[in-house]
């Protein structure tokens, strides 16, 4: 028993001078290549403080207990910065994807888009050049009026202005003050529009009666002689053209002038000229119902009609009369007989 111990303790004394020498070799190759690993990292620090450093490799490293690992280093991803072309509003990142992003200016078109309407219109008549006119009537404080119309042959057109041409339907844009639109909650506060087409004579009979015969009788300017000249001829101008207006529609409409209405009757009464011009309006309207009550003796129906288109036509006639009964009892048309009647108008 002694001795086979005895004989066990030498034989392992003796193997291990070997097996100590391959463990200090291991040691000194993992400390050699630690540090190997300690200066590159160092040089790379360097390296980054300058300007841009290569990407360092993949490299071994052992371990404390002999093992060999594989590190690698991956490079940080690229911050992806967007790329803006002015001129196209386009949006891009570097890899070339694109996102579109809408202009004010595109915005406001496709509003006006949806402003015009006309007859007739189609989405292609929208060109290029359609497109940069109205750019120019947004950037140009100067433009300051901005009509569409439709022409047989050249389409939708732009006009600065109001148009020389023929047109049956008009939409025009009128700038409050000279200034450049720039986004579509400016266009919406600086910018006003509308229509004009169809029924001439009821725009012009509104765009007379509600804009220019309220400057023209309150202007203080004039001398009295031009003065009661001109608006005679407006009261007359206006009375036949509401009259054309309404006819065409089987309506028997009454011209009410608004001249005289804000003032007393006794001191309208001293005007003569006021008097005379409130004469002719009711001169006017007296013709007016006289050829309604001498309508109703013709033969207006058909000779093939039967009794119900008569009897739809006196309904039409009886309307008219009670609509022109009602006119006559109107505030307005009283102060006027008023008027009349403290003058002594024959």
């Amino acid at each position: 028993m002694d001795q086979t111990d005895t004989n066990s303790q030498t034989g392992g004394a003796a193997d291990n001078p070997s097996r100590q020498g391959s463990r200090i070799n291991s040691v000194r190759s993992g400390r050699s290549k630690a540090a190997s690993l300690r200066e590159g990292t160092s040089l790379g620090s360097r390296k980054s403080s300058g300007h841009a450093a290569p990407s360092p490799k993949p490299h071994n490293v052992t371990n404390g207990d002999g093992r060999t690992s594989v590190v690698e280093h991956s490079k940080p991803p690229t911050p992806t910065v967007p790329v803006v072309d002015e001129n196209t509003d386009e949006t891009a990142n570097q890899e070339g994807e694109g996102v579109y992003v809408k202009s004010e200016t595109e915005f406001i078109l496709e509003y006006i888009h949806k402003l015009v309407t006309l007859p007739g219109l189609e989405d292609e008549m929208w060109t290029e050049d359609v497109h940069a006119q109205v750019r120019d009537y947004l950037y140009d404080p100067d433009n300051r009026i901005m009509c569409f119309y439709i022409d047989r042959v050249l389409g939708l057109c732009v006009e600065f202005g109001v148009p020389t041409n023929a047109f049956t339907h008009l939409v025009y844009f009128i700038k409050n003050t000279a200034v450049r639109v720039a986004n579509k909650e400016q266009f919406i506060h600086d910018v006003q529009y509308g229509n004009f087409g169809g029924k001439h004579f009821s725009s012009l009979l509104r765009l007379m009666s509600g804009l220019y015969a309220p400057l023209f009788f309150g202007n203080k300017m004039w001398p009295d002689s031009i003065k009661n000249d001109f608006a005679s001829q407006l009261h007359r101008f206006l009375a036949t053209l509401t009259d054309i207006r309404w006819r065409m529609e089987g309506v028997t409409k009454l011209y009410i002038p608004k001249e005289g209405l804000d003032i007393p009757a006794e001191q309208a009464a001293k005007d003569k000229e006021l008097v005379q011009r409130l004469e002719s309006s009711m001169v006017h309207w007296c013709r007016q119902l006289k050829e309604v009550s001498s309508s109703q003796d013709a033969s207006i129906v058909d000779e093939n009609s039967g009794p119900l288109e008569e009897i739809e036509f006196w309904k039409a006639r009886t309307q008219d009369l009670l609509n022109i009964s009602r006119q006559l009892d109107q505030e307005s048309v009283n102060h006027i007989t008023h008027i009349l009647q403290i003058a002594k108008s024959s």
